[in-house]
């Protein structure tokens, strides 16, 4: 790719994200990992989960967390 302003050949980095089904455990595991720490650190006010969650129980434990740690929960469940 050539630099408008420069005229400089550069180089694209272009990151893609490839979804794999046997990994869905972990990618919620690093779910809650991250969003445990988030509350724990106390830096927001609010938080704003937005993620596919099919299952009640797949944010069950997030929603206790934050209640033990004293955030206030609201959800919103979307049917189609």
């Amino acid at each position: 790719m050539r630099d408008p302003v420069t005229g400089k050949e550069t180089k694209e980095n272009v990151a893609t994200y490839e979804y794999d089904a046997s990994l869905e455990t972990r990618y919620r595991d690093d779910l809650f990992k991250t969003f445990r720490k988030t509350v724990e650190a106390g830096y927001f006010r609010f938080i704003i989960v937005d993620c596919v969650n099919e299952k009640f129980r797949h944010f069950q434990e997030m929603t206790n967390f934050a209640k033990a740690k004293k955030f206030q929960v609201w959800s919103q469940l979307q049917t189609n």
